[in-house]
């Protein structure tokens, strides 16, 4: 451009780019811009300022520059000798332009202009007509600019700047521009459809073919298209070879031209398939519609895309849901609103292709399936499809075990096909089920697989029968003989006639079945170093950026300190938060505790899509190992959040008292909102250990770090004896969870151990409950048989009976059939033991519409119980077990915190007492000395002085 001056604005920066000498080429012009070199180049300067100004566009420069001042950092020392702008003539080819270099030397006067310059002249609009030979080379001078459209691959950028490269190693000026560059030269070549030098230059590629491409000259520009990036790559060849002459044996540049006789059209032709006709209509006149804001739906518009252009030369635009006309319309739903059983349905109406499929990751597996055997792969090359034609060829919802070789017959090993079956149900997302009629038997091959079965699915047992038979898997010793012939433990070299569970390989722990997430934990310490987590906080301090589980711990405190025959020091400090996507505290799972550092910590991101496991009928033959605390597994894990459980019975045969212990037949850890409901369960027999005599804890169901657990409808099948009696079992164990619901259940207990948050029990059955932590326990419609415990709650006395909250009731009724002196709401004992940190009573405690009821109970010779109410004079009814009024004048003063032979804990007494529409009870209140000292209690709404 005669006008172009050089910029003398001190923010412009001189080029890195070695290979890009703006001396090399007399008609070569500074830029300002910085866009001219594309991102990737590896010799692009990275001090480059997108921000320029616009003003910097050579179109814009003052012609009253003065070239002296331009950027001292431009040396002229660093010119190729061989290349002297000075010894051009510029005489030599009319095409030349006067040199705007910013490193020529400045004239003596520094008042000169350049004398090449006319800032009188007007820029240049001239484009060759298509007739006109364009010339890129003239006898070794020129410069070929390449520049290429947005969003071509990686690939094709690298030919493109190898091809450069290449054209200056043979002597000729060379750039590489990108489609947002400003600059822009009278001659460029074109590559891909760049849409800033307007549409004239826009060919679509497509009528070319996938496999197609063109070379062709279109006024001053020479533009290079491909029907693919594939091919595309092979067409920069052909410019390379057959316009710029460029052979191995090429060592410079001379005389490039091109006119339009020597354009290059490479056509893929011809096709298998010839035509496709939809309800009457011409596919190639079709749209896909799709979202482009769901993945899935996307990836399958362009897979549908890609392969009618690969095999019919139909290029089909992807457009958004609604579009009018004839369309293949991609509908991403789910498993349960899918028009189709089998999870996927092709369906032509009204002229257009309708999609329905359920499963994300089948979408585009399920659409590829059709076109490629009833499209492209057609025994027609003219394939048509009327309105009414449905193609439901495969069923992506539903895979059997039976599919896998499985036996059902009761007593082969199905434990390899069922594990076969899951793990093709997890990697295609199908739903997996049990054949109705069979009955599925798991013996040792577990042992031998070392290995439980993943469940990431939906997954059906109704109508089949599982025997877990754990009868046959005997624990195997570690162990060897000492110098006295005694078999000794390998781990702790004890006899092992002494307690040891080291010594037991931990096989026969595992789950049998394990619902996974596809989310691990992940370790987070890092993100509380040095960090103080306070009880009042309502955020931990990062956003995870998904609702996610938070697992805090410090190991430098000891909470829940035991006492009694299960004696131990603790554990550490420790609980469950649900946060959401910005680390905000779910104010459903509050902090127990201040953490004043945190020794570990773990992360867990919530799954958002539910999964049922549903139906089946389990039966457990009893191990027949030790009575030591080596819990046995062989059950159902869930350690995924928003699964639900439901239609399930399960018992359990050949029991008896000199058995291990079992862990729960349902275990879930580490999960947000499981649902159980609708089953069937049975307690074990009690255990006691060989060595301590210490009851095991066996349980049917068990959880740990958990929150928003539901029980809905559980009944167990042995609440009541073979007499009609209930005896104290143990059912169901937990620690470290919040927020419990149980409704419509009856159990014979409920056993909160460490660190509950929060329980609702209502319109349901127990022989009583045991909590300890903090919150609100809140108890609506309840039955207690309380002839064993005596008690509604049972605030274990071996954690410090400890409730930091309320206790709200409102329908309650106890029924006793043997005489009792005493009944209560709750049992806590205090003894002289030192758990070293506050207990507590509970605060408030509300009692409405509680009575307690004497019964005789009858059963006939088929096991039918009938009970009838029978009249008895009131008896006390306390609020916590009598012992506990003892300590109301306990001198607190004496209190000792060093272990003496008498002290005792520090506690908090209850504050409040409200109760009303109970009848006749007799209802002692504590002294408002010593132990409940401030407390203050109503009675029918009215606050009373005295009792």
């Amino acid at each position: 451009d005669p006008t172009d001056e050089p910029t003398d604005d001190p923010t412009d920066e001189p080029t890195d780019d070695p290979t890009d000498d703006p001396t090399d080429d007399p008609t070569d012009e500074p830029t300002d811009e910085p866009t001219d070199e594309p991102t990737d180049d590896p010799t692009d300067d990275p001090t480059d300022d997108p921000t320029d100004d616009p003003t910097d566009d050579p179109t814009t420069e003052d012609p009253t520059d003065d070239p002296t001042t331009e950027d001292p950092t431009d040396d002229p020392t660093t010119e190729d000798p061989t290349d002297d702008p000075t010894t051009e003539d510029p005489t030599d080819d009319p095409t030349d332009e006067p040199t705007n270099d910013p490193t020529d030397e400045p004239t003596d006067d520094p008042t000169d202009e350049p004398t090449t310059d006319d800032p009188t002249d007007e820029p240049t609009t001239d484009d060759p007509t298509e007739d006109e030979t364009l010339v890129l080379v003239q006898n070794g001078v020129g410069k070929i600019s390449f520049v290429i459209a947005n969003g071509l691959s990686g690939d094709i950028n690298k030919s493109v700047n190898t091809l450069s490269q290449k054209i200056i190693s043979l002597g000729v000026a060379s750039e590489v521009l990108f489609d947002n560059a400003n600059t822009i030269t009278d001659i460029e070549v074109l590559v891909g459809n760049v849409v800033t030098r307007g549409e004239k230059y826009m060919i679509d590629a497509h009528k070319y073919g996938y496999e197609g491409y063109t070379i062709q000259k279109i006024g001053s520009k020479i533009i290079i298209l491909g029907g693919s990036d594939e091919v595309l790559a092979d067409a920069i060849k052909d410019f390379e070879k057959e316009i710029l002459g460029i052979k191995k044996t090429t060592k410079k540049l001379e005389n490039v031209t091109m006119s339009a006789e020597n354009n290059i059209e490479v056509y893929n032709d011809p096709y298998d398939v010839e035509s496709v006709t939809v309800g009457g209509a011409d596919l190639k006149d079709f749209v896909i519609t799709a979202d482009s804001k769901v993945t899935a739906e996307r990836v399958a518009a362009e897979s549908i895309q890609t392969l009618l252009y690969k095999k019919t030369g139909m290029w089909l635009p992807i457009v958004p849901h609604g579009a009018e006309g004839n369309a293949i319309v991609v509908d991403l739903t789910t498993p349960l609103t899918c028009n189709s059983e089998k999870g996927f349905k092709l369906t032509v109406k009204d002229g257009s292709i309708l999609i329905d499929c359920g499963f994300e990751n089948k979408i585009e597996e399920a659409v590829l399936a059709f076109f490629m055997t009833e499209v492209t792969n057609a025994k027609t090359p003219n394939p048509s499809f009327n309105n009414g034609y449905t193609y439901e060829e495969v069923d992506y919802r539903n895979i059997y075990y039976d599919d896998f070789g499985a036996a059902g017959d009761g007593y082969t090993d199905d434990f390899e096909e069922i594990l076969a079956a899951h793990e093709y149900a997890n990697k295609w997302g199908h739903t997996v089920n049990a054949n109705k009629g069979k009955t599925y038997y798991f013996g040792t091959e577990y042992q031998n697989k070392l290995v439980s079965i993943p469940i990431y699915t939906d997954v059906n047992w109704t109508g089949a029968n599982f025997i877990i038979d754990d009868s046959v898997v005997h624990v195997q010793r570690n162990e060897h003989a000492d110098k006295d012939g005694n078999k000794v433990c390998d781990h702790c070299e004890r006899v092992l006639s002494e307690p040891c569970s080291a010594r037991w390989n931990s096989w026969h722990k595992l789950n049998l079945f394990q619902v996974l997430s596809e989310y691990s934990e992940e370790a987070i310490t890092e993100k509380f170093e040095g960090k103080t987590i306070n009880k009042t906080d309502t955020n931990i301090g990062f956003a995870p950026g998904f609702n996610a589980l938070i697992r805090l711990v410090n190991d430098n405190v000891r909470h829940f300190i035991r006492y009694g025959v299960n004696e131990n020091a603790g554990g550490a400090q420790t609980e469950i938060l649900l946060v959401d996507k910005d680390g905000n505290i779910d104010p459903s799972t509050p902090l127990h505790w201040t953490y004043d550092v945190v020794t570990w910590a773990g992360m867990k991101c919530v799954d958002d899509v539910p999964i049922t496991i549903q139906g089946g009928k389990f039966r457990t033959i009893s191990n027949q190992s030790e009575n030591y605390y080596d819990s046995y597994g062989r059950n159902i894990s869930i350690t995924r959040s928003n699964v639900t459980i439901k239609n399930i019975e399960h018992s359990i045969t050949d029991e008896g008292p000199t058995r291990a212990p079992y862990s729960g037949f349902t275990n879930t850890s580490f999960a947000n909102n499981v649902r159980f409901e609708n089953m069937v369960i049975q307690h074990h027999v009690n255990r006691y250990d060989a060595g301590s005599g210490a009851l095991l804890g066996t349980y049917e169901i068990g959880a740990s770090f958990a929150n928003n657990l539901q029980w809905i409808n559980i009944n167990q099948s042995n609440f009541f004896e073979e007499d009609g009696s209930v005896s104290y079992k143990g059912l169901f164990g937990t620690n470290y969870c919040k927020n419990f619901y149980f409704d419509g259940c009856n159990m014979t207990s409920l056993d909160a151990h460490c660190g509950l948050y929060n329980g609702t029990v209502k319109n349901s059955t127990f022989e009583h409950m045991n909590f300890i932590g903090e919150g609100l326990i809140k108890i609506e419609n309840v039955t207690i048989y309380a002839d064993a415990a005596g008690c509604t709650i049972n605030l274990r006395s071996d954690y410090g009976s400890t409730w930091q909250g309320d206790i709200i009731v409102d329908g309650l009724t106890m029924k006793y059939s043997t005489a009792k002196s005493n009944l209560a709401l709750c049992s806590a004992t205090y003894t002289d033991w030192w758990f070293g940190y506050t207990t507590y009573l509970p605060q408030r405690i509300e009692l409405n519409n509680v009575k307690l009821v004497k019964y005789t109970q009858t059963t006939d010779a088929l096991g039918n119980r009938t009970e009838e109410e029978v009249a008895v004079n009131a008896i006390p009814f306390y609020l916590f077990s009598p012992g506990i009024y003892g300590f109301g004048n306990l001198d607190i003063s004496k209190l000792k915190e060093d272990g003496g032979a008498s002290f005792f804990n520090p506690y908090q007494g209850t504050k409040i007492i409200k109760i009303s529409n109970c009848g006749n009870l007799e209802i002692p209140i504590p002294e408002r000395a010593g132990m409940f000292k401030n407390l203050r209690y109503w009675l029918d709404g009215e606050e009373q002085s005295e009792w």
